[in-house]
């Protein structure tokens, strides 16, 4: 049971990109059509964009790092049954979280890695949570404030929060169990994602 999830999570991968900053490039605006409004549509459809890419990159860990989370819990709890612990989750999950739970304990600096991972993976939820919300006001703007809104917006901050998730990878490199739920991506990632 376990080794048909660990299977199914560790199935090649490509490589995760991340957006750079959305550029406000000039769009051809249709006849009759306000070419602020135009503009400042596109630039807030590319905005939009990059944030999704960003959101791949937390979506596609989320259910890894819920198991590294409930493998955590279960070396945290070391009295109580691995099943209670992780209630409400299939037994593969906990066998997998039992599993490695005694990994954390055989090597503290797995379990520091991993507990730095799920902080990271919950940080970047956070910056997405902030980021939408900021995006939704772009949107409520009028196009002239919108575009001069966007034209100054940085992805940074949000890129400084998935860029170690998207490396969880080269994180759990060697780790047991942990290369399986993080596997090595496949092809060349991309300079954004190194």
């Amino acid at each position: 049971a376990k080794t048909e999830l660990l299977g199914r999570l560790s199935a090649p991968t490509r490589p995760l990109t991340l957006p750079s900053e959305p550029a406000v490039a000039p769009i051809a605006a249709q006849p009759g059509a306000d070419p602020v409004q135009t503009a400042a549509e596109g630039a807030l459809q590319r905005l939009a964009g990059a944030v999704n890419d960003v959101r791949h990159v937390s979506i596609y860990n989320a259910d890894r790092v819920a198991i590294v989370e409930r493998g955590v819990a279960v070396h945290a709890r070391p009295g109580e049954r691995p099943e209670v612990v992780c209630a409400g989750v299939s037994g593969q999950v906990v066998a997998i979280a039992t599993a490695l739970a005694m990994l954390f304990r055989e090597r503290p600096p797995v379990l520091q890695r991993s507990q730095v991972a799920v902080f990271q993976a919950t940080e970047l939820r956070r910056e997405l949570f902030k980021t939408d919300q900021e995006l939704k006001q772009l949107q409520g703007l009028a196009p002239a404030r919108a575009l001069a809104a966007v034209q100054t917006y940085r992805l940074a901050p949000l890129r400084g929060k998935a860029l170690p998730v998207a490396n969880f990878p080269r994180t759990f490199a060697g780790d047991p169990i942990l290369v399986a739920l993080f596997p090595p991506l496949t092809g060349s990632p991309s300079p954004e994602a190194r």
